[in-house]
């Protein structure tokens, strides 16, 4: 299967990324989330912390 990058900054849309998030991960891929700063925690405007 593939290696997918997200590329995320803060205050990301959560619903735009979470559900192809997800349909990748069950479709047996491996899902990366990348953030502009390494190390740096994310939060979307909902306030769901990715790390």
């Amino acid at each position: 299967m593939a290696k997918v990058a997200f590329l995320l900054a803060a205050q990301f849309e959560d619903s735009e990324m979470q559900k192809p998030y997800e349909a990748l991960r069950e479709a047996g891929h491996e899902t990366v989330i990348i953030g502009l700063k390494a190390g740096e925690k994310l939060e979307g405007k909902k306030k769901k912390l990715l790390t």
